[in-house]
């Protein structure tokens, strides 16, 4: 990660490795991290940003390409230590509050509760929580056709 990424030190080093790893490898860790996304049941979509048209014909390359699982396997322990973990930008009025605690989160995606850290991603609400009831439409009156213009002369 470049010296301006807004992560947390510990972030950076674990995703230095995590490179360092696949290129050894003779992989590349964005390919393995595209593959991931769209192949993971949980996430429902993947958004990935370019620079150009033709990132995206390589994006697409990768993805109908097979997930290389030992490598990935490989990789999320080395992510291990810092899974979950993310990091805060902007104001802290706009960062999110932590459903557990009523906080606002610290640093690097943590509440700080008595018990130590928790992350956000931890505290959320099971995903079988019950789903609101969107509202009912309301209903509009209906509308009055304007008068239309007759067609040919009148006299």
């Amino acid at each position: 990660m470049p010296d301006w990424h807004p992560a947390g030190p510990e972030i950076k080093e674990a995703c230095r490795r995590a490179a360092e790893h696949c290129l050894r490898r003779g992989a590349n860790l964005s390919r393995l991290a595209i593959q991931f996304s769209v192949s993971n049941p949980d996430l429902a979509t993947t958004i990935v940003g370019t620079s150009h048209a033709g990132k995206i014909e390589q994006n697409v390359r990768w993805i109908e390409e097979p997930l290389d699982r030992e490598l990935l396997e490989e990789v999320l322990k080395i992510l291990e230590p810092v899974r979950n973990r993310a990091w805060q930008q902007g104001i802290p009025e706009n960062y999110p509050v932590c459903v557990k605690t009523g906080r606002r989160t610290g640093p690097e995606g943590y509440v700080y509760t008595a018990e130590g850290p928790v992350s956000i991603a931890a505290a959320r609400p099971s995903a079988r929580a019950k789903p609101r009831r969107a509202a009912p439409a309301k209903s509009r009156p209906a509308r009055k056709k304007p008068a239309g213009r007759r067609r040919g002369r009148q006299g």
